[in-house]
C-alpha cells in the first residue's frame, strides 16, 4: 500500500475549507476506482512556538492506493488530473492556502498487547520508497 499525503498551510477559513474539502474533493477522489480510502485530519499546534516553516499547518490529508503503479495510473488518468486541478485551485484562488504533497511510506509499530490480539495470517506490506524510481 502507498499513500499521498497533502499538507495544507495558512488556511484562511478552516471551517469553509473543511466543508468544501469533505463535501466536494473527498467524494470525487473516493469515486475513482482504485482509491482505497482517504483520511482528513485537522491539526492543532501543541505549543505556541512552532519551528520556522512548520507553523500554520492546519490540515493533513492521506489518500491510499494498492500500489505505486495504481497510484501513478490514477493520478495520470483524466479523472486524476481533474481532481488534482480542483485541489491546486484551492491555492490559486487569492493564495488562501499553501499546499504541499508527498508520497509516503508508512511504518506501523504496534504495542505488544495489541500484537497479541492480532489474528494469524494478517500481512502488512512494506514498500521501500528509497529504491523506487519515481520518475
Amino acid at each position: 500500500m502507498v499513500k499521498v499525503q497533502g499538507l495544507y498551510k495558512n488556511v484562511v477559513d478552516l471551517d469553509e475549507f473543511e466543508d468544501y474539502y469533505t463535501k466536494v474533493i473527498i467524494p470525487k477522489v473516493l469515486s475513482v476506482p482504485g482509491v482505497l480510502k482517504m483520511e482528513y485530519t485537522t491539526l492543532y499546534h501543541a505549543t505556541s512556538e512552532q519551528p520556522e516553516g512548520l507553523s500554520n499547518i492546519h490540515v493533513l490529508t492521506e489518500t491510499y492506493f494498492d500500489s505505486m503503479e495504481e497510484m501513478r495510473r490514477i493520478l495520470s488518468s483524466e479523472e486524476g488530473v481533474a481532481i488534482t486541478k480542483l485541489i491546486t485551485a484551492l491555492a490559486d484562488e487569492e493564495e488562501l492556502v499553501q499546499i504541499h504533497s508527498y508520497i509516503a511510506q508508512e511504518k506501523v509499530i504496534y504495542a505488544p498487547k495489541w500484537i497479541e490480539r492480532k489474528t494469524e495470517g494478517e500481512i502488512i506490506e512494506i514498500i521501500d520508497l528509497d529504491n523506487l524510481d519515481l520518475r
